[in-house]
């Protein structure tokens, strides 16, 4: 939790009655419409200034909310999908990629002592649709292209702290020594 904040407190009947209210007064294609309403509403309900979806989606399950909402289906535009009209969903999602504005903005950001071969591989992976070049990107980028600082991060609360690059095998053993040396 970040500094300064105070946790929002929430019940299961608030969130219950805002959702039976919200789906009384309209329908939603997919359940992801539904949570983008329910932030919005329960952020003027509790005078907050903007709550987020991913908070309200969790309380919900947490809670284990009755939802009438169907979930929705991926390619389509939720619902029946346009089905009953004879339209076919739509196959897999197309991997999108960095776009190539926003890597040679980057490629000319560089440090002097930035690996810049190492950098224009990343990049040309990343254009690709590489996740794992993005975040090998996002992390060079937050330690000042140093490989070295991502393996010794400490910002646990990054999102991306857990799949960060640059961790290699020895950082894996010495992880699980020190709870081996912890947990006796």
């Amino acid at each position: 939790m970040a500094k300064g904040r105070k946790p929002i407190q929430v019940d299961k009947q608030q969130i219950q009655a805002l959702i039976y209210k919200v789906e009384a007064t309209q329908t939603f294609p997919t359940r992801q419409h539904l949570w983008e309403i329910l932030a919005i509403e329960l952020a003027k309900e509790l005078g907050k200034e903007k709550i987020s979806t991913t908070f309200v989606y969790n309380k919900c399950m947490e809670f284990n909310c009755e939802i009438k909402t169907d979930k929705g289906k991926r390619g389509g535009e939720g619902g029946d999908f346009g089905r009953s009209k004879g339209i076919k969903p739509q196959g897999s999602r197309k991997r999108k990629g960095m776009s190539p504005e926003a890597s040679a903005k980057i490629y000319d950001n560089l440090p002097q002592w930035a690996n810049q071969d190492r950098a224009l591989k990343l990049l040309e992976r990343a254009e690709s649709g590489s996740s794992k070049a993005m975040v090998a990107l996002k992390c060079l980028d937050c330690v000042l292209w140093s490989p070295k600082e991502i393996r010794m991060c400490q910002s646990f609360d990054c999102s991306l702290y857990s799949i960060r690059p640059y961790q290699g095998q020895k950082a894996m053993e010495g992880e699980e020594q020190e709870m081996m040396v912890s947990s006796d």
